[in-house]
This record gives structure tokens, sequence and C-alpha cells, in this order.
């Protein structure tokens, strides 16, 4: 689902929210709040994001940050987390998440099993 809410340019700073597919409440264990702990602050530390504050509740984040290029960051914080939740789900033979996770996924996404994310996020 697209979005009306837009980056209007590169050097606001911006609150975001980004939500996990049907709201599957993923961040109650803390090894998956650190998959996304860690890719943020990858992206703060290779991708110019800038990070004022944040918060994890059980299925989605916000974030107040900026960024030059905040529409590629957060695709790069949303996809690689999503493969490392995977991978960790997979782990910890969480069959039940996984399977929402797979009917979770948009019928046009045809490179991926599953779909973490929500499409987007609301600046």
């Amino acid at each position: 689902m697209r979005s009306r809410f837009k980056i209007d340019n590169n050097i606001n700073t911006y609150f975001i929210t980004s939500t996990i597919q049907n709201w599957i409440s993923v961040f109650k264990s803390e090894k998956y709040i650190y998959h996304l702990i860690e890719t943020i602050k990858y992206n703060q530390q290779f991708k110019d994001l800038k990070i004022y504050a944040y918060v994890i509740m059980p299925n989605h984040f916000h974030m107040i940050c900026s960024s030059q290029k905040l529409s590629n960051v957060m695709s790069s914080i949303k996809s690689y987390s999503a493969r490392k939740i995977i991978h960790q789900l997979e782990l910890d033979k969480e069959v039940r998440l996984l399977e929402q996770f797979e009917k979770s996924k948009l019928k046009h996404k045809t490179d991926r099993r599953y779909q973490i994310w929500h499409e987007g996020f609301h600046p």
C-alpha cells in the first residue's frame, strides 16, 4: 500500500514509523530486537543516518532521524533486518510466525518467500 506521506527533501528531520506485516508482534524477544538495532547502527555508521530518538514496540518502530538518502537508508534497514529476523525465526523453529509472514507476502513480491515489513514507511 502506497502512502500519501512523502519526503519533501533530504535535509529535514523526520518522525518515521515502520510496521511489521499484519501487526505481528515479532519484537517480544530481545534477539529479534537485536537484529533491528544492529541494522540501524550499521546505517548510522556507514550510511549517514542521524538518529535523534527511537523506540521499538512489539510490532513496529518509531524513529526521529535524518539522512541525505533517507528512503534508501530505510529500504536498507528493512531489507537487511528482515533477512536477519527470518534467519533467526528459522533457527528458533518459529513455524507459526514464518507461516504468518509467508501468508502476508504480497502477490507481486515474487523474489521472496516471506514479507516481514509493510511496504514503505510513514515519514
